[in-house]
């Protein structure tokens, strides 16, 4: 007897006598499908395993699909923070992911980067970014120098105020905007001269 004619005689014994083929229970698809919804999880006696292991708590204003953690181990291992807050680091370890590092923060969610229009808009925005001194400078210099009501320089005149991205563009434009000091510190953190 050939195999493929064992196994087709083995599936028809098996299906004469009541028995489930292998893969035929979608409850052997394991926890995405059990935890799909309480249905399933009830209906594969899981229900337990789905609460501690994938269903938190929820508000039932919270849209369904916001909290990244219930999208399983493709978001939990896909980096440092997402273990992190998912409570998945050992997890991933255990299934042998390693992590890549954290992810930076996006660009421009620290206002103290958005140059000298956030630091020395106030004196709490400047004490925020550790920029007293910069913006004291600035404000000094504005008050020395400023016109009268009716002779105001047009917004933009003045590329100072165009923050780090002219600042550091080079030595003459640091030390012209008094920004030495700050830009030395980029200039060593990214290489640049």
């Amino acid at each position: 007897m050939s195999p493929v004619a064992a196994v087709f005689l083995a599936a028809c014994v098996a299906l004469a006598s009541g028995a489930a083929l292998p893969g035929s229970d979608p409850c052997e698809d394991g926890p995405s499908y059990w935890c799909k919804n309480v249905n399933q999880a009830e209906a594969c006696d899981n229900v337990d395993y789905c609460v501690e292991k994938y269903w938190t708590p929820r508000n039932d204003s919270q849209p369904l699909g916001t909290d990244k953690c219930t999208e399983g181990p493709a978001y939990w291992c896909s980096g440092a923070d997402a273990a992190q807050e998912c409570d998945a680091g050992d997890y991933c370890a255990q299934q042998g992911i390693q992590l890549p590092e954290a992810t930076p923060k996006p660009l421009g969610s620290d206002k103290c980067t958005w140059g000298p229009s956030y630091w020395c808009s106030s004196v709490d925005s400047a004490n925020e970014c550790d920029m007293m001194e910069h913006c004291q400078a600035v404000w000094d210099a504005a008050q020395a120098t400023s016109a009268p009501e009716t002779e105001q320089q047009p917004l933009g005149t003045d590329k100072c105020t165009e923050g780090p991205a002219y600042w550091c563009s080079g030595a003459d434009s640091a030390a012209a905007c008094n920004a030495t000091n700050y830009c030395q510190e980029i200039w060593k953190a990214t290489a640049q001269p």
